[in-house]
């Protein structure tokens, strides 16, 4: 089985299990995986796209590493030629109307918390008054969030802040900040 872009967490880890282990070595952030709440929630939504987009990785450079683990990285470079390394882009969307006229924004950190919080989204959704939004803050791309809101007839924006350099990190490396704005329904 040749992954790509399109195929679902769930299919991959049926055909190679270890792909899970191999996932988390890449990125901290895949580490919730581990959680059977979440993983069951997540793998049948979420593709490799938004597995990228929530590890901060690059689309080609991790399809060709879970293909090279795999034993697919010949197979896989046939079939989609023109995935070469490639700089990560952020795309800035321009901030929709329904944010900027919003009477309140109401924020949600989710930056620290531990476990599974979509049941407390929900409910602060429920509970908003017309014409507030929720924000809900993450260090990491929420795909499967962003996926799952949606299909449940939510409006979403995403936009992501990317700094390289903060006085709170030491090491130089990039930081992120994903903001999804929920219009509740």
């Amino acid at each position: 089985m040749i992954i790509t872009a399109n195929t679902k967490l769930k299919h991959a880890l049926e055909e190679y299990p270890e792909l899970k282990e191999f996932l988390i070595q890449l990125s901290p952030k895949f580490k919730k995986l581990n959680n059977p709440f979440i993983y069951r929630l997540v793998s049948h939504r979420a593709t490799f796209e938004d597995i990228a987009r929530t590890g901060g990785l690059s689309l080609c450079e991790l399809l060709k590493k879970v293909n090279r683990e795999t034993g697919n990285e010949k197979e896989f470079l046939e079939k989609v030629p023109e995935c070469r390394e490639e700089e990560r882009e952020e795309k800035a969307g321009e901030m929709p109307e329904w944010v900027k006229d919003a009477t309140e924004i109401v924020e949600m950190d989710v930056r620290k918390k531990e476990g599974f919080f979509l049941p407390e989204i929900k409910q602060k959704l429920k509970n908003l008054e017309k014409g507030k939004v929720l924000l809900v803050i993450n260090d990491f791309y929420p795909a499967p969030l962003i996926k799952l809101l949606r299909e449940e007839g939510h409006t979403v924006f995403h936009e992501a802040k990317i700094s390289r350099l903060q006085a709170d990190n030491k090491n130089g490396v990039a930081t992120e900040e994903h903001r999804v704005y929920i219009q509740p329904l």
